[in-house]
């Protein structure tokens, strides 16, 4: 899912005040759409409406036009030759890309830093044209070291910008800190960096994040910490990371020869503390976030499954909260007060924070409403017009069934048809018309019957379950039925079994799977 606005617009903000990252908002073709003032001042001009293949070598083209194809919602990357055909040789650069609605947002960092080596020559002329030579010479040599100066402050300002990025752009902090520590290695040419936070459950500094050699000590870091400001130590340096002028960790650098650390690198680790900073703690409130919004999603759906005689409920959520906040996904199961069972499951568009809750809004609503005595498709309609007061979209498909006779009702607003597991013979699809999604403002559900026979079981899920992105979602679904095929054993089993095979790691969508069994076969 996309990232929030919020975050997309201090993304945006970032890279459009850079001077030395490229970016551009490029179409799924290669039109550059809009483009940072890097990119445009080294392209001369305003380059919307060109490809962005174009300021590419002719080799390296194809492989942008797959990673553009290719582009989705998490960050990728390659490493590209730029060349603008203004003499210059072509300039390597690290390429991410990130789909964004209808666009991809294409960054490109500095790859490495060119070095061009003059050739000195001899011109056996005369002494006039011999002293010229040299004079030429040492001018083009003077230039030369001003041009390697400057390249290496672009390179230094590049690489503190990065440190920034990384904490804007990678989804997990421990991931992110890595990076952080990585950038801080290559910046001063280290052998190993750690990062101690302070700890609000315990007194003192532990260590957050660490990479290469140990670096540095726990008594130089302390001291950092109790004084707020930079040390310098044979071997070791080590920088406060302060947030809103409090000390809240040290990063610290270590280094095996002697002498490689001195005052000028204790300014650099300084600059990259500063930002270092700013990153760690961005890359913390997501986490934070990210806890808080599963702590919600999870008070959100019921604690426990009603004991209903006569009926085998199993109940299962997977949330998918690495890289996203939490979701919309919604499952319930009650008591009627006329003795039938409830059963819901839905999913509201979106991530985050509104998603969920939407969804807690939802599912009240819902119940509240087959409480009073409405029949499935008159509660899915009410819920209609409370999605689009909310101006949003969700699916859903509410389910009344009568324990003792198997008997039920059902509707479907453009939520996936349940699945129904005779106690012989394969698992069968419900087919029947399904209504616009919630939100549409259409109040069009409509009533269908069903039967359970002693033995068969009724299955609800979300689309997480069985969709994937450039797959067929009716493949899928045949897929989702062989799979209840193969399984076997009581009803939590067959359910386990089925969320480890088609909903293990590597996707990224919620997953609520909701199953009644009537028993007596």
């Amino acid at each position: 899912m996309a990232a929030p606005p919020a975050e997309r617009q201090e993304l945006r903000s970032f890279l459009w005040n850079s001077d030395t990252i490229f970016a551009a908002e490029v179409s799924p073709g290669g039109e550059i759409l809009d483009a940072n003032p890097a990119l445009r001042a080294r392209t001369g001009g305003a380059p919307a409406g060109t490809r962005l293949t174009e300021l590419l070598t002719a080799p390296q083209r194809p492989a942008l036009r797959e990673a553009l194809e290719r582009a989705g919602d998490a960050w990728s990357s390659l490493t590209l030759s730029f060349f603008f055909g203004d003499g210059q040789t072509p300039e390597d650069r690290l390429v991410r890309l990130l789909r964004r609605g209808d666009a991809v947002l294409v960054v490109a960092e500095p790859a490495r830093v060119e070095r061009d080596h003059l050739l000195e020559q001899v011109l056996a002329l005369n002494d006039e044209l011999v002293g010229a030579h040299r004079t030429l010479g040492r001018r083009q040599r003077e230039l030369e070291l001003s041009r390697a100066e400057a390249q290496a402050a672009t390179r230094r300002a590049s690489q503190l910008e990065a440190v920034t990025l990384t904490g804007l752009t990678r989804p997990g902090t421990d991931e992110a800190l890595g990076a952080l520590l990585d950038i801080a290695c290559s910046i001063l040419a280290c052998d190993g960096a750690t990062l101690r936070l302070l700890d609000d459950a315990a007194p003192g500094l532990r260590v957050r994040a660490a990479v290469g050699a140990a670096a540095p000590g726990p008594e130089l870091a302390e001291q950092v910490a109790a004084s707020g400001r930079a040390r310098l130590a044979a071997g070791e340096a080590a920088v406060p990371l302060i947030i809103d002028g409090a000390v809240t960790g040290v990063l610290g650098v270590h280094a095996f020869a002697a002498g490689a650390l001195d005052a000028g690198d204790l300014d650099t680790l300084e600059l990259v503390g500063q930002r270092a900073a700013l990153a760690v703690g961005h890359a913390e409130l997501r986490e934070r976030e990210r806890r808080i919004s599963e702590t919600l999603q999870r008070s959100l759906l019921p604690e426990r499954l009603p004991a209903v005689p006569g009926l085998t409920l199993v109940a299962r959520y997977l949330p998918r909260v690495e890289s996203v906040h939490v979701g919309g996904d919604l499952y319930d199961a009650a008591l009627l007060p006329g003795g039938g069972l409830s059963l819901a499951i839905g999913d509201v568009a979106g991530k985050g924070l509104r998603a969920a809750a939407l969804m807690g809004q939802l599912r009240s609503a819902l119940r509240a409403y087959a409480f009073d005595g409405h029949a499935p498709d008159a509660v899915l309609n009410r819920l209609d017009r409370l999605v689009v007061v909310a101006d949003d979209f969700a699916t859903a498909l509410h389910v009344v069934l009568d324990p003792a006779t198997g008997r039920g009702t059902f509707a479907s607003a453009g939520h996936p048809l349940p699945l129904r597991l005779p106690v012989d013979g394969p698992p069968t699809p419900i087919s029947v018309p399904v209504a616009p999604p919630l939100g549409a403002g259409l109040a069009a559900a409509g009533l269908h019957q069903l039967r359970l026979a002693p033995g068969e079981t009724l299955v609800l899920f979300t689309d997480g379950l069985f969709e994937r992105r450039g797959e067929d979602p009716e493949d899928r679904l045949a897929a989702l039925r062989d799979a209840f095929a193969a399984t076997d054993g009581d009803l939590a089993a067959r359910c386990d079994a089925i969320i480890a095979g088609l909903a293990g790691p590597g996707y990224d969508d919620d997953v609520a799977l909701l199953a009644v069994r009537r028993d007596g076969a």
